[in-house]
């Protein structure tokens, strides 16, 4: 059976987001008869499971940069010195920055694939809905075409298929928020766009998740 390992810290906003929006991937993922692993973020835990067996696909949301991987606290769960640890794996990265440095060293140690992004994560968020995030009107097109690229993995979609179905949310998204009269759309239309150009991935384009 296909393992979905996936990481959801809660410790400020911007995790509180990841962690609320994530549960649509961990019901696609149990509605396609994936097992789920939700690990604790420590590098502890993290690196005992990967040490244990092999997951299809990892699922990490939290901070980053360049060369490193945050969870719980910013503790850093990975790095350029553990990216041995995602051979023969796939991951997606929902996190700053760690496509650049970390994505091509996981690539270069047995990842198959692995897609993030190469520059910030950027979330608008609307302060009155901090408390619940999945009726922020700012935060939810931005978080919904993430959330494309590792749904699509999980009905079985090649990485660059995945990646070019976020594309084409968040063109359709972009679209929709231009002509947009509502109070917060123009604020989201800018993060729609600049994640989207972060967005790409390192290794193999018809790599899949099984």
């Amino acid at each position: 059976m296909k393992r979905l390992l996936i990481t959801r810290p809660v410790h400020d906003h911007i995790t509180n987001y990841f962690h609320a929006y994530s549960e649509e991937i961990i019901q696609t993922a149990q509605t396609k008869g994936w097992t789920v692993e939700q690990a604790k973020a420590t590098r502890k835990e993290i690196h005992s499971r990967l040490e244990a067996h092999t997951p299809a696909l990892i699922v990490f949301n939290g901070h980053g940069n360049e060369e490193t991987i945050e969870g719980e606290k910013n503790q850093i769960i990975a790095d350029m010195d553990s990216a041995h640890l995602f051979q023969n794996t796939f991951v997606f990265v929902r996190a700053c920055s760690c496509l650049k440095r970390l994505g091509p060293k996981a690539i270069e140690k047995g990842c198959k694939a692995f897609i993030g992004y190469k520059g910030k994560f950027a979330l608008p968020r609307i302060h009155k809905y901090e408390a619940i995030p999945l009726q922020d009107p700012a935060a939810e097109p931005v978080m919904n075409v993430s959330n494309v690229v590792p749904i699509q993995l999980l009905n079985g979609h090649t990485a660059m298929d995945s990646v070019n179905a976020s594309h084409a949310a968040a063109t359709k998204q972009i679209l929709r928020l231009a002509a947009s009269k509502e109070e917060y759309d123009m604020e989201a239309l800018k993060y729609v766009i600049y994640n989207d150009d972060m967005l790409d991935l390192e290794g193999k384009c018809d790599a899949k998740a099984n």
